[in-house]
């Protein structure tokens, strides 16, 4: 595409103030495992990813290699929605391994909380 990448970041930074998006950062700890450090984007509607897709019905959805990519951003939405206040203690951060993609969700304190999707 040409852009650089303080560009890239820009976008995203809008996109992301904007409530477009949501930039799920990285949680890490000095493991043996070989950790994914680098945030993970979702679009905060679903619908709005399905329709740039071009995706019109349930069964297209079902066929599209994006489908677990749309279900983790829509749990990571209604997840977030049912926190009490923007004051609680749930920090949403991404824990993934790359020989396991997909994404945990923690809740920072001591001991964090995983919830897997």
């Amino acid at each position: 595409m040409g852009l650089s990448h303080n560009t890239v970041r820009s976008y995203v930074d809008i996109l992301s103030a904007t409530y477009m998006i949501r930039a799920l950062q990285p949680w890490f700890a000095n493991t043996r495992k070989r950790q994914v450090k680098s945030p993970k984007i979702y679009l905060s509607d679903s619908g709005v990813l399905h329709q740039l897709l071009g995706l019109q019905s349930y069964d297209a959805l079902l066929s599209h290699p994006v489908l677990g990519s749309s279900w983790e951003g829509f749990a990571l939405e209604q997840i977030l929605r049912t926190r009490p206040s923007k004051s609680s203690s749930l920090i949403v951060c991404l824990w993934c391994i790359q020989a396991a993609p997909g994404f945990r969700f923690t809740r920072r304190s001591r001991r964090p909380h995983c919830l897997t999707c």
